[in-house]
């Protein structure tokens, strides 16, 4: 960076999304994850793993029991039958 703005800017980009706008982000994308009616269960349980593993890069736990419940919520109406 040439300028002491353009080195600010290169920090915030590098180090904003593992601080607490990134795990606001990444818990929000878990938590309000849905499954649109058609897509394959598989696809979206890969989807809502991938998530996961992002929310524990940033140390935050997402117990299974809080998957179970976030995926099951994210379930089309059609699987509540």
């Amino acid at each position: 960076a040439k300028t002491s703005k353009g080195a600010w800017d290169t920090l915030k980009n590098m180090f904003e999304s593992q601080g607490p706008i990134g795990i606001v982000m990444a818990r929000r994308k878990f938590f309000r994850a849905e499954c649109a009616e058609g897509t394959e269960i598989e696809e979206h349980i890969r989807t809502m793993r991938s998530y996961q593993s992002e929310l524990q890069t940033l140390q935050q736990e997402v117990t299974e029991s809080d998957f179970a419940m976030a995926l099951l919520t994210s379930l089309p109406d059609s699987w509540d039958s």
